[in-house]
């Protein structure tokens, strides 16, 4: 079994979906209307569903990976601890998110608008 860390947002956020939750089913944690366990398909789903209501129809469960692994690397975490994190079998797989993105790219370039006055 793999141990998941959680964040004091992510804990909080589970402990009010635990209250609202409609079951005492104790052998899954996230339930289909039905309750019973979701399977991942259905997760899939869900999830591509809450992407359409907010206008992300380009994004996907594995966006939602992509950007974590980013946000560690863009908050200084090592990079092996972000290759466990992301499950990835190894650190040239990690060492990809490394690559500054257009965002990136963005980013640098405004900051020296406000810092360096050129003649």
């Amino acid at each position: 079994m793999a141990i998941l860390p959680m964040n004091k947002d992510l804990r909080k956020a589970l402990a009010a979906y635990l209250e609202v939750r409609n079951s005492n089913n104790e052998e899954a944690f996230f339930l289909s209307k039905r309750g019973t366990r979701l399977t991942d398909r259905g997760i899939q789903f869900q999830f591509r569903n809450y992407f359409d209501q907010i206008s992300l129809p380009d994004k996907t469960i594995h966006s939602l990976r992509h950007s974590f692994t980013k946000n560690l690397l863009d908050a200084g975490t090592e990079l092996t601890v972000v290759a466990e994190l992301s499950r990835h079998e190894s650190l040239e797989t990690t060492r990809t998110y490394l690559t500054p993105g257009e965002k990136d790219l963005r980013y640098a370039v405004d900051r020296i608008s406000t810092e360096t006055e050129f003649i």
